[in-house]
């Protein structure tokens, strides 16, 4: 998580060092390039700043193809385990599964879609983020162990997370033109927010309960 928030804020960074109107037209892979290539020119020189674009066009593009890969692979594996497929067949027919899903959503929507997906899967990614400090915060806790380090992290990530969800859901029901691509995209972003939701309250019903039954016991 650590290492995913340091690449969020160099992201953040390639898009505040270029001007409006270097960024206008260019795609995210260009931009990231663009700026992170114009911080390796104060380590490298500014003479090999092409050489620095391209490095950092390459290692945007192996963040976005490795997590194709992973997303891919994960949804392989899950399908095989839920319905016990085993073989290189049952392999072959979950990728299949796992592909067709992401291809129909392209097919059917607007032109540069995938940025709504994208960006879906950053707020997602972020969410399990939380959801990891909400664990280890309600385990603190029942152990009797500070919790402040794991819980002011947590309240942060959430707000953002779930605040970003909720513009995505409300955006995708603006653009939505019946069952398609931003329609599906709004209820997976809703979907996500009551989920989310859903583990607070237990987590919250659990520790009060507890507290019930410690303030009974003594």
């Amino acid at each position: 998580m650590l290492a995913e928030g340091l690449v969020a804020v160099i992201a953040l960074s390639t898009i505040m060092i270029l001007t409006p109107a270097e960024a206008h037209g260019l795609q995210p892979g260009a931009i990231y390039g663009q700026g992170l290539g114009r911080f390796l020119t104060l380590l490298i020189g500014k003479d090999n700043l092409a050489f620095a674009i391209t490095f950092g066009a390459m290692a945007f593009s192996t963040f976005v193809f490795d997590t194709l890969d992973v997303s891919t692979r994960l949804g392989r594996l899950i399908l095989q385990e839920l319905f016990g497929w085993k073989g290189r067949a049952g392999a072959a027919v979950a990728t299949v599964i796992t592909l067709a899903v992401p291809a129909w959503l392209l097919q059917s929507g607007e032109a540069g879609g995938w940025k709504l997906y994208w960006t879906l899967f950053g707020a997602s990614n972020q969410l399990l983020a939380a959801l990891s400090l909400l664990v280890v915060t309600v385990w603190l806790a029942r152990a009797r162990r500070p919790v402040t380090f794991t819980l002011v992290p947590l309240v942060f990530v959430l707000v953002i997370t779930l605040w970003s969800l909720v513009s995505l859901a409300l955006d995708g029901v603006r653009r939505a033109q019946g069952l398609d691509a931003s329609a599906i995209n709004a209820l997976v972003a809703a979907t996500l927010v009551l989920l989310a939701l859903y583990l607070v309250a237990r987590a919250l019903a659990r520790l009060l309960a507890e507290r019930r039954a410690a303030e009974a016991t003594v």
